[in-house]
């Protein structure tokens, strides 16, 4: 069952003979197989590419199999890992399958017993895929449609929206700006039981601080809207704290006095807050009161910024490009040098700055062609240049090294000799540095 040329198999192997004989092997029956000879270079096809199959020697001098394997899986939480191993390795492989490995092989390497294990776990991965679709269609249904992704992040976050959706209890929502808050807010509510009841989006980044009040608690203010349905309130820091602490009350009460008439109006409201990740900072400060932050952070959920889920932009390219083409015209094509630009740019304002630059693909697009790199805004068409690393005064210098480090690596794409020379250090020293930091591979 060799699948189409995006069932390609990673195999990491410095063996050449082995290599060899598996590769022809695997090649007969028409998988296509990227050959590598190390850990550093089976490092940098994994950021390049999402792969259904690993096979990878165990333990070795220039390989470390379990890494491989976590790195691969972070790309596909599906992989299909078969690790070669010898005797003396049986103990550890029969615990890693216990993690997640799909399976091992021993010494000498019997090909066909290998591409059985490979259709096994290549038939478990359309399995689970054909699940997904289902679950996608159901998810359509209930409102998470528009919250594009399959990252391992993202999936957490569709997990989140099944789990919390169901319940009464306030919500927050972190992330920066750009992340989906909003959408993400819109899929809580048509997972509850008051979905059939209305939504009320407030932006309190729009409030005039005079006005603020009455737009929630004057007649037909927001609050009263809401009832029996949900309010979202995007930017809660910036309220001031006495309307916070308003906003507590009427949580903790179920019902709030109207101005100007005085008048105590009940009301059954579910309350979903948004805000960035250093709304937590404002509360030890004061700037947030902490009773409403306590109340909505007892079910919290983080949306991912979109650098820390890279894998999800040729989805949502290809969603927006869809989106943006003119109602019967041809969805232009996205070449790889195109995409891989996209790819790499750190997308500072998110899935948002995404989606316009999009649309600006699309306005710029001339003929039937694929889309040139002359559609993309020049800071994508350049080099990332170096990033700036920001370290406060009196912080320990063993954080700053560490910092240092793990800012250098990921600079580099995880190519650890290339890190280690632009430190001025030897690649032993990087590794003794990094497994003491616990093996992580990008700064905090």
């Amino acid at each position: 069952m060799a699948l189409s040329a995006d069932g390609r198999v990673l195999m990491v192997c410095p063996e050449a003979a082995l290599a060899d004989r598996l590769y022809a092997g695997l090649s007969e029956r028409g998988y296509p197989v990227d050959l590598v000879d190390e850990g550093e270079k089976a490092y940098n096809q994994l950021a390049r590419r999402e792969y259904p199959v690993l096979i990878t020697v165990l333990e070795h001098p220039r390989v470390d199999g379990f890494r491989i394997w976590r790195r691969a899986r972070e790309r596909n939480p599906e992989v299909c890992t078969v690790f070669i191993v010898s005797r003396s390795e049986i103990e550890r492989a029969t615990e890693a399958m216990s993690e997640g490995v799909y399976d091992f092989q021993l010494r000498p390497v019997n090909v066909q017993r290998l591409i059985a294990v490979i259709e096994r776990g290549l038939a478990h991965q359309q399995l689970v895929l054909r699940q997904m679709a289902l679950q996608q269609r159901v998810d359509s249904d209930f409102g998470l449609g528009r919250l594009l992704g399959k990252s391992r992040q993202m999936l957490h976050v569709y997990n989140a929206v099944r789990q919390t959706g169901p319940l009464e209890s306030p919500v927050m929502l972190l992330g920066e700006a750009g992340t989906g808050k909003s959408l993400l807010a819109q899929a809580l509510h048509n997972n509850s039981p008051r979905r059939d009841a209305p939504f009320v989006g407030v932006d309190a980044t729009m409030l005039a601080p005079g006005s603020a009040a009455d737009f929630f608690f004057g007649r037909q203010g927001r609050f009263e809207a809401a009832d029996g349905g949900t309010l979202y309130l995007e930017g809660l820091s910036e309220l001031p704290p006495p309307l916070q602490e308003r906003i507590w009350e009427v949580i903790g009460s179920g019902q709030f006095e109207r101005s100007p008439d005085g008048a105590h109006v009940p009301v059954d409201v579910r309350l979903i807050a948004g805000d960035v990740p250093r709304i937590r900072r404002r509360v030890e400060v004061g700037d947030v009161h902490r009773g409403l932050y306590e109340v909505l952070s007892g079910a919290l959920i983080e949306i991912p910024p979109l650098r820390h889920r890279q894998e999800d932009i040729p989805l949502l390219v290809q969603e927006f490009l869809s989106a943006s083409t003119p109602s019967g015209g041809a969805v232009p094509s996205c070449p790889p040098e195109v995409m891989d630009a996209l790819v790499r740019y750190p997308w500072p304002e998110n899935v948002s700055e995404l989606r316009q630059v999009v649309e600006g693909m699309i306005r710029l697009h001339r003929g039937a062609g694929p889309i040139g790199m002359q559609c993309l805004p020049l800071p994508l068409r350049q080099e990332p240049e170096a990033a700036a690393l920001s370290i406060a005064v009196g912080t320990p210098l063993e954080e700053v090294e560490r910092r240092c480090i793990l800012a250098a690596l990921a600079a580099c794409g995880d190519d650890k000799k290339q890190c280690a020379k632009q430190l001025g250090i030897g690649l032993r020293t990087l590794y003794r540095k990094l497994e003491a930091y616990g093996g992580q591979a990008a700064p905090e």
